[in-house]
């Protein structure tokens, strides 16, 4: 699987993205926002990522080489929502869509609940449209019923001025036009790093990811440890090796269908790690496929296989140089 099996944002600052789940990172608090940064005087020791279609974790343990305390923020970029694949046509799924804290996000410190804010931005071709829609009276960061609500209680005049800037057009809503803006969170808090001493900083949620068919195609290009369909070049994001093409073009049956199964892909930010001092001393990845009968892959180096529907990897020293693209398979039948 070129070891198939491919694969949380750290804000410093004296705090962090999104599109997809991410790693802590260094920041500060500039006069648009969160801006990213690096810090020389915290380290990461080290980082333990578990994965799977329920919740995603992670910890830390991160260290204060200096001799001095840091006050920095730490902060997590969660996925970037493309709210019309949530509401529209695009099979795109939000654990609780009605909920400001769709991702039933928490944080601890040092194995303790701590209160954490949170930056949300909303945008249209990378412009940043989050005053309009709040001036609107739109529940913008709310990717279900309450947003169609408000949408549908707007006054012409902010409907005429949504659509104009490209806030709002036809995105398979039914008899709403559709959202189509972004949607930005990072969920940060100031943390104080004392003299040579670590802390344990802990993220969990549950994770937003894309669902579509998976069909069988023995008409594949690319190499060997990442093949693709010649027709959906975009196949090649997961490293699909031969060995996987083969379990989904397996026969079965003179009536079984071209669909194999359901796919649903769960990215997640690692980059961002590279903003403290130096790389992540132990780096663990853990990957909880659901039932021993799906299929996952992604790319990455060094995946094992540790149990009938969990992998590993791990790494020491590591600086992530791609962020996670993770595709589970579940074939029909087996959901």
């Amino acid at each position: 699987m070129r070891n198939t099996i491919t694969a949380l944002l750290m804000l410093c600052g004296a705090l962090l993205n999104g599109a997809a789940q991410a790693n802590d990172s260094v920041a500060g608090i500039g006069a648009g926002g969160l801006e990213f940064d690096t810090s020389d005087a915290i380290t990461m020791e080290k980082e333990a990522l578990s994965i799977s279609l329920s919740r995603i974790r992670v910890d830390y343990v991160f260290r204060n080489v200096t001799n001095a305390p840091v006050d920095i923020y730490v902060a997590f970029p969660l996925p970037i929502i493309n709210m019309a694949e949530v509401l529209g046509y695009g099979g795109y799924n939000v654990p609780d869509p009605d909920s400001a804290n769709f991702f039933a996000f928490e944080t601890r410190v040092n194995d303790r609940p701590a209160p954490t804010s949170v930056q949300t931005k909303a945008f249209v071709n990378g412009k940043d449209i989050t005053r309009d829609l709040r001036d609107a009276n739109v529940a913008f960061d709310i990717p279900g019923p309450r947003l169609m609500d408000s949408l549908g209680h707007m006054s012409r005049a902010d409907m005429r001025k949504l659509t104009a800037i490209g806030a709002l057009g036809d995105g398979g809503c039914g008899e709403m036009v559709c959202p189509l803006w972004s949607l930005e969170k990072i969920y940060y808090r100031q943390q104080r790093f004392e003299p040579l001493t670590t802390v344990r900083i802990s993220h969990s949620y549950k994770p937003a990811f894309s669902t579509f068919f998976v069909q069988s195609d023995k008409n594949l290009a690319g190499s060997k440890d990442a093949r693709f369909p010649v027709n959906a070049p975009e196949y090649a994001t997961w490293c699909m090796d031969e060995g996987l093409w083969r379990s989904v073009n397996k026969p079965r049956g003179p009536n079984a269908p071209d669909t194999f199964g359901l796919g649903h892909e769960i990215q997640y930010i690692l980059k961002t790690a590279n903003s403290w001092n130096g790389p992540i001393g132990d780096f663990v990845l853990t990957i909880d496929k659901g039932a021993p009968g799906n299929l996952l892959s992604l790319c990455i180096d060094g995946i094992k296989k540790t149990g009938s529907a969990t992998f590993e990897v791990r790494k020491q020293n590591y600086r992530p140089d791609q962020d996670l693209k993770i595709l589970f398979i579940a074939p029909e039948g087996a959901r």
